[in-house]
């Protein structure tokens, strides 16, 4: 028995209160309960199973999302020894651009308040062992006094738990 089969049959009023005939099978009228009922129940379970099965990929989703929620706020602070170079730029002591990547969010401390922008590029210099990040929003002050890095964009997580699938009856 297919799920599509069994919500034709559910919807389509096959099971009924009608005398079970021959040209009426599903009738549970006149003692046809007797044997339909059975068979009647096996369609509610596959359906329920169906929508048990559905409601495990909702969740799935729904947990992905509080997830992802709960982690957007999840900043990571790598000690960088920053300096304010303009309102959309800093420069780090070292080699960061693999921390770096376009579109990455970053959180400045500006002593009395926090900025949020995102890397629109980024180079680093072996010449003066600076690497310098361009922001895409001119958020920086002079009082800049570290960055936060937001979850790389690459590393987000990507979970499949299932695909919503849909039927149409008619």
């Amino acid at each position: 028995m297919s799920l599509p089969e069994a919500v034709q049959r559910l919807l389509g009023k096959f099971w009924n209160a009608d005398r079970k005939t021959e040209a009426n099978p599903g009738g549970f009228g006149g003692n046809g309960h007797e044997e339909g009922f059975p068979d009647a129940l096996v369609d509610v379970g596959e359906a329920c199973r169906f929508a048990g099965e559905q409601a495990d990929v909702a969740r799935g989703y729904a947990q992905d999302a509080a997830a992802a929620e709960a982690q957007s706020d999840a900043w990571k602070d790598l000690g960088w020894v920053v300096e304010y170079v303009g309102p959309a730029t800093f420069t780090a002591v070292g080699d960061v651009t693999g921390h770096l990547a376009a579109g990455r969010a970053v959180r400045a401390d500006l002593g009395a308040s926090l900025a949020r922008s995102h890397v629109a590029a980024v180079e680093y210099a072996s010449a003066t062992g600076l690497t310098t990040c361009k922001l895409v929003d001119a958020v920086l002050t002079p009082a800049l006094a570290g960055v936060a890095l937001g979850q790389d964009p690459a590393n987000a997580p990507r979970v499949a738990y299932g695909k919503v699938r849909r039927f149409t009856f008619g």
